[in-house]
């Protein structure tokens, strides 16, 4: 999401569909730092939701950049490779006069969240063969913000939960919610307008196709007030708790966003 990270001797290298993928460990350890809020006293029930998380958010934030990766390969031409690090994953290449064209680049950034919701659907399938049974609801992440999310249930007898041992089971219906957690609610965020989202860069062609000369810099405030607003929001959330439990990451994370934007309009604006 921000620019490839340096390669460390810890890093993780596979291919997947052809496409070489790099983990960087601080995709783990963030994924530990983002499931450290539902720590509680039974330290062995949280390690066994910890492991279902970072499963899911490691095959959620994967099939988000093969989504990326695959159009960019196969409708495109380029030669992309994925790495996994501290703020998601980026599929990385070398950008051609094809790729960076209105059209193609808009198709590409889009990729990811529908390879998401790709997933979504297959994992709901798959419980569906097995007899579970699904359904929707609305959760309720802030006042006037609801976001649809699928839940099942899966029958005891259904495979592979009757091959495994109680506590193996739990951990795989955990894997499969939370897949589906992440690849709802993280698609619809990286659809909002803020670089260097996926929706930032959408938005970013569409003002250029309107207005190409400052099309850039509408873009960039208009990720500002997006990013900015939502951490200032996320803020008093925190602030307006009981007892303002826990690290406020969404707003950290928002204002980081925002930062970001500011300063690549500042730099923009003196070229």
């Amino acid at each position: 999401m921000f620019g490839e990270p340096q390669h460390t001797a810890y890093d993780l290298h596979f291919r997947c569909f052809g496409i070489p993928v790099r983990v960087n460990p601080f995709f783990w350890l963030l994924g530990v730092l983002l499931a450290s809020g539902s720590m509680h006293g039974d330290l062995q029930a949280w390690m066994l939701v910890l492991i279902a998380w970072l499963a899911a958010l490691f095959v959620a934030v994967l099939v988000h950049e093969l989504g990326h990766a695959l159009v960019l390969r196969n409708l495109y031409g380029a030669s992309p490779n994925i790495v996994l690090y501290g703020f998601g994953g980026i599929a990385a290449h070398q950008p051609t006069h094809r790729t960076m064209q209105t059209g193609p680049s808009i198709v590409i950034s889009a990729s990811g969240v529908i390879a998401g919701f790709l997933l979504v659907g297959l994992i709901v399938l798959f419980v569906m063969l097995l007899g579970g049974a699904v359904g929707i609801r609305m959760l309720e992440y802030a006042p006037y913000i609801r976001i649809p999310i699928v839940i099942f249930a899966l029958p005891a007898e259904a495979f592979p939960l009757s091959l495994l041992p109680t506590q193996a089971g739990e951990v795989f219906h955990n894997f499969l919610s939370l897949t589906i957690l992440i690849c709802i609610f993280f698609g619809i965020l990286n659809l909002l307008p803020i670089y260097p989202l996926d929706g930032g860069q959408i938005a970013r062609e569409v003002f250029l196709a309107v207005d190409r000369r400052n099309g850039i810099t509408y873009s960039l405030m208009l990720s500002i007030l997006t990013a900015g607003g939502i951490s200032v929001y996320e803020l008093s959330r925190w602030v307006n708790e009981a007892n303002m439990a826990g690290i406020p990451f969404m707003a950290i994370f928002f204002a980081f966003f925002a930062i970001q934007s500011y300063n690549a309009l500042n730099s923009y604006r003196r070229f």
